[in-house]
């Protein structure tokens, strides 16, 4: 366990400004990708967090708790970065909706 634990370590750490870069240099617009930042920010804070779990773990070594933990960060940061951009989308037009009803309605 020890050994899966090290190589997801370095992985992680080397994922983080390799997603970076890629997102600075906008290679996933070449694939008809368009990520926001929080996407991108929500993600690099998923491999963060499994990174510091795997890094410091809770006993000597770090052991199969390390492992479910860690997994289990990355991915609830990484639901809020998929459901991010769905979740704004569909109150997008409702709040500008309803601004420009309260701003025609408003005098000075």
């Amino acid at each position: 366990m020890e050994r899966v634990n090290g190589i997801l370590l370095r992985v992680c750490l080397a994922a983080i400004p390799v997603i970076g870069m890629g997102w600075i240099l906008a290679i996933t617009d070449y694939f008809g990708v368009a990520l926001t930042f929080q996407q991108i920010v929500a993600v690099i804070l998923g491999l963060a967090c499994m990174a510091g779990l795997l890094r410091y773990p809770y006993f000597d070594k770090p052991g199969l708790l390390e492992f479910v933990l860690s997994i289990a960060g990355f991915l609830c940061w990484f639901w809020m970065a998929y459901n991010s951009r769905t979740g704004s989308s569909r109150r997008t037009s409702a709040r500008r909706t309803s601004g420009f009803r309260a701003s025609s309605h408003c005098s000075y």
